[in-house]
């Protein structure tokens, strides 16, 4: 049995025996399946494996553009990781995984990311945590309607020009105050909005005298919605939402699954969400930002992207980053997952090392807003 690379029609040409594995593994309704089998073919790359007819097991990447210290740069999304049941424990996910990076190596990605059901499954394969995710439950007491100065619009009411203001309103936020976002689109808002309704939900914008204020898709089930971000230019209480949203549900249970433009009434939970691993150092380095000139050489270790493997200097010159392999010694060595989680600021190491070099110089990619959630 081979791997096998499916785009476009050729996924919509298995998109019974997919959609089969799909729901057996995730159980997804068949209104969210019928979104995602309508919209993500059109883009993404399925590799797959099948024993004759018989579809085994599969991974999905769904592409997306981030803003990597304000840098817009491709990223896949692995998603859709599942094996039938009579196929286990035979390997098919490694050899997924390491197809997937071997073909987002030689395309130049940076990195790549996913949302594990476990995080022993990615771990062994370098992934690591970069992300936690805050979920609020909205109290009764805090749902009390208020005297709203917004108006709000559901996003397929916009014309062309407004959504593309919308577009340009939301990215201008996200590129001011993290280092690492979505980056979004018309079409990532019409997509938005159509998984959004799939899930019995909208995406909603709020105007403010006329102008652009914010923005929320949510979606709902069984009485509870879920909020599933809120970018506003300025913080904006719950109630204000809530009552929106009411407008929808008025008797549903509401919660938020991130919190940042939140003027917080209440805390959550905050649980680890998104996994990532670099998978073209050079590249990955190359975003890499620093406040002053200096030159730094350090050491890779990749058990499963050799390509990775090596020391890289990295020179910081007049804004400019520039890297290349090198064979001088050095400064530090670590292995890719640790620099993963190292570069993307989701620990202190408390290698002594790691402060004797201008490597600390270096800004850690650590303020991040990333929701899409398959």
């Amino acid at each position: 049995m081979k791997i096998t690379k499916l785009l476009g029609n050729e996924i919509k040409e298995h998109e019974s025996k997919l959609r089969k594995l799909w729901k057996d593994c995730f159980g997804d309704t068949e209104n969210y399946m019928d979104f995602y089998f309508d919209e993500k073919p059109k883009d993404s790359v399925v590799f797959a494996i099948f024993d004759e007819e018989m579809l085994c097991s599969m991974l999905w990447l769904n592409p997306y553009e981030m803003y990597v210290n304000g840098q817009r740069k491709d990223a896949y999304y692995i998603v859709g990781v599942a094996t039938d049941q009579n196929y286990r424990s035979r390997g098919f996910m490694r050899s997924l995984l390491l197809e997937s990076f071997a073909f987002l190596y030689n395309k130049g990605d940076a990195f790549t990311y996913l949302m594990p059901a476990a995080e022993a499954i990615y771990a062994p394969y370098d992934f690591r945590f970069i992300y936690d995710k805050e979920r609020l439950q909205v109290k009764e007491d805090l749902r009390i309607e208020e005297i709203s100065p917004y108006e709000v619009l559901s996003w397929k009411m916009l014309s062309a020009s407004e959504k593309e203001n919308a577009v340009i309103f939301v990215n201008e936020i996200l590129v001011q105050n993290f280092s690492l976002a979505t980056a979004r689109s018309v079409a990532y808002y019409d997509r938005l909005d159509h998984e959004m309704h799939a899930c019995n939900g909208e995406v909603i914008v709020f105007y403010e005298n006329g102008q652009m204020a914010g923005i929320v898709p949510f979606m709902q089930e069984e009485g509870q919605v879920e909020v599933a971000e809120a970018v506003f230019q300025h913080k904006v209480s719950i109630s204000v939402i809530s009552a929106a949203i009411a407008k929808w549900y008025p008797e549903a249970k509401i919660g938020f699954l991130e919190s940042y433009s939140l003027d917080k009434q209440l805390s959550g939970e905050k649980k680890p969400m998104i996994m990532a691993r670099i998978i073209n150092m050079e590249q990955f380095l190359k975003v890499l930002t620093i406040d002053e000139d200096c030159s730094i050489i350090i050491g890779v270790k990749d058990s499963f992207i050799k390509e990775n493997e090596g020391n890289y200097q990295i020179t910081f010159e007049s804004g400019m980053t520039h890297v290349m392999k090198t064979n001088d010694p050095a400064e530090i060595i670590m292995d890719i997952a640790e620099w993963t989680s190292y570069f993307f600021g989701y620990y202190e190491s408390k290698r002594e090392d790691l402060h004797l070099t201008d490597l600390k110089k270096i800004h850690k990619i650590k303020s991040k807003y990333i929701n899409e959630i398959v």
